[in-house]
């Protein structure tokens, strides 16, 4: 996974200009 984290944190770095937010969740269900 080390080399997806390298190559996104490349874009952010391409793109600092412009990129004005990143955004990250998740979600998940609950089942009883």
């Amino acid at each position: 996974m080390e080399g997806q984290s390298n190559y996104y944190d490349q874009i952010l770095q391409r793109y600092k200009d412009i990129i004005s937010g990143q955004f990250f969740g998740h979600s998940h269900k609950d089942q009883f």
